[in-house]
């Protein structure tokens, strides 16, 4: 996948996962610095560079006995390359086209005591 370009990659992953993808964005909103700055962090693992943020529809556990290995597969082979993989339970793309938390996932980070620090005031999709 590595020589593929953004456009093969896709065209690729939608004729072995069909309805998988969801959506697909360049960067995540301003308010989110914390997100950006854990994407560079795997990036700089991989020696790559930040790709887009993909969200699908499902990423499942690897210790599930049933768990689709495709999905698995591309998952780290994208998260090599500097994609992001989020299930859209946990990401959407905002109104001003950059990614965000769902309110489930933004209430969920609000809560944990270590993440609530990095979290606006107010969720908003605009």
């Amino acid at each position: 996948m590595e020589n593929l370009s953004h456009d093969e990659i896709i065209s690729e992953i939608n004729e072995n996962l069909p309805k998988w993808i969801i959506s697909i964005a360049k960067d995540y909103d301003i308010n989110y610095p914390h997100f950006k700055k854990n994407w560079n962090l795997i990036c700089k693992k991989y020696n790559t560079t930040p790709k887009y943020i993909i969200i699908v529809n499902h990423i499942p556990h690897t210790k599930d006995a049933q768990a689709n290995l495709k999905i698995i597969k591309f998952c780290s082979e994208l998260t090599k390359l500097g994609y992001i993989i989020r299930r859209e339970q946990e990401l959407m793309i905002s109104k001003n086209g950059k990614v965000i938390p769902t309110k489930y996932m933004y209430n969920y980070l609000c809560k944990s005591p270590n993440l609530r620090q990095f979290m606006p005031k107010i969720w908003t999709d605009s």
